[in-house]
């Protein structure tokens, strides 16, 4: 049970809430004249959804003033009744369902008290038993001479507004220009005094620049020229350890080969060449063959025609080195003795 009436509460209040404009108030002329517009009427009529209200209590139209809302007429239980009766007013209603209910106030003639702002409110009950109280927007009745009146002042102000608006536009226009002039003027010069400085800056950092340049080749001349000593000094030097290092060589492959030489025969000197010269043991310097029937021989042309040399047995004899192109031990026959036989 309490569900479903909670239900019907959701149901209620969507209903309400989809009709939030569930009375309405409607005037027939808003704009009057006093004393000349007839038939001035406001009424107010319900537009409840169907099943949402089960009775309507009360329908009232009413005035602001004073700081407060204040009844003009009310329809209550199938009586209308005016609070203010002026003469030229008349008040009907009609309350038969919450869709067709309605209450109508009616001015003969528009007077003073026709002017101003209305509201209606709709009092009812709902089939939950709840009392439902709905208020219309409101609606103003105004005075068509005070419209004027204010239309002609808005006009007014209106073409006073766009005269102190040209007015003011023209000033602007003045200022601004005048304003654009001098800025102009100022950037000219800004922009000349900046010209200036930049080229003063161009011709010092060229100035800067050169004698950077200038510096940098002397200091790299400078490099270069020591650079340049320090490569001839290391060459001199270098040449002079490579002419001492060829001198202490040569020294030495001479007093080497001197001591190969000295005391030596032509089968001790194999590795020093095909002809090397070598002194024997009898102070004689000979040419020794080291390549023929594999060395070990002395050449005797050259030595004269009749070189004396000691044989291998320690006998001295005389060479010819004339006859048959040499090779012979003189006083032999011409072949009886080879060469070889003044070898050693």
């Amino acid at each position: 049970m309490d569900l479903l009436w909670i239900l019907a509460k959701l149901i209620l209040a969507a209903a309400l809430l989809l009709s939030s404009h569930a009375s309405v108030l409607e005037v027939t002329i808003p704009e009057v004249e006093i004393g000349k517009t007839a038939n001035v009427s406001l009424k107010c009529s319900t537009r409840y959804p169907q099943n949402v209200i089960s009775e309507i209590l009360a329908i009232r139209i009413l005035k602001w003033g004073h700081d407060e809302w204040n009844r003009v007429a009310e329809l209550r239980g199938g009586e209308t009744e005016i609070r203010q009766k002026p003469e030229n007013v008349l008040a009907e209603g009609s309350v038969t369902s919450a869709t067709d209910s309605f209450l109508h106030l009616t001015w003969r003639v528009a007077t003073n008290n026709t002017m101003g702002q209305y509201r209606c409110d709709v009092i009812g009950y709902t089939f939950l038993e709840n009392v439902s109280w709905h208020k219309s927007l409101s609606v103003f009745i105004t005075s068509k001479r005070e419209i004027d009146i204010l239309t002609q002042t808005v006009e007014k102000y209106k073409i006073d507004g766009l005269y102190r608006l040209r007015l003011q536009r023209q000033v602007i226009l003045e200022n601004l220009t005048t304003t654009v002039e001098a800025l102009e003027a100022s950037f000219e010069n800004k922009l000349k005094k900046q010209q200036q400085v930049l080229s003063y800056n161009l011709e010092e950092s060229k100035r800067e620049c050169l004698e950077q340049k200038q510096d940098m080749l002397k200091t790299l001349k400078a490099m270069v020229e020591e650079r340049k000593g320090e490569g001839l000094r290391r060459m001199l030097s270098q040449k002079q350890d490579i002419l001492e290092e060829t001198k202490a060589t040569v020294k030495a492959l001479e007093n080497k080969l001197k001591s190969q030489l000295q005391g030596q025969s032509c089968a001790d000197v194999q590795g020093l060449g095909p002809r090397p010269v070598i002194r024997l043991y009898n102070g004689i310097n000979v040419v020794c063959d080291t390549v023929t029937d594999k060395g070990g021989w002395i050449v005797i042309q050259g030595l004269g025609p009749r070189p004396v040399i000691r044989l291998y047995n320690g006998i001295n004899v005389v060479c010819d080195t004339v006859t048959d192109k040499g090779g012979w031990i003189e006083g032999c026959c011409p072949g009886a003795e080879h060469v070889k036989d003044c070898g050693q």
